[in-house]
């Protein structure tokens, strides 16, 4: 399952950056192409309402993503709830 969804993503990054993005060591990926997956990966979560673990941390360069995405939505940033 976990295969699954790494080329779910990726594929949604191709969709929407036009590029291919691998997370391997030896890849030319950029910390900004890595940002923008993460941005993807917070749309998904946040469009199918799961819920975030306790505990879990938001990069800080995706934490501006994050609490611009619980406005929109009307979550609390804090608890995740509606």
């Amino acid at each position: 399952p976990t295969d699954f969804w790494k080329e779910f993503f990726y594929f949604r990054f191709e969709g929407v950056t036009g590029r291919e993005i691998s997370l391997k060591d030896e890849s030319n990926t950029t910390v900004s192409d890595a940002n923008i997956l993460a941005n993807i990966i917070l749309d998904f979560i946040f469009e199918h309402h799961i819920p975030f673990k306790e505990g879990y941390e938001i990069l800080p360069a995706n934490q501006e993503y994050y609490f611009y995405k619980c406005i929109t939505k009307r979550v609390c940033c804090i608890c995740g709830k509606t």
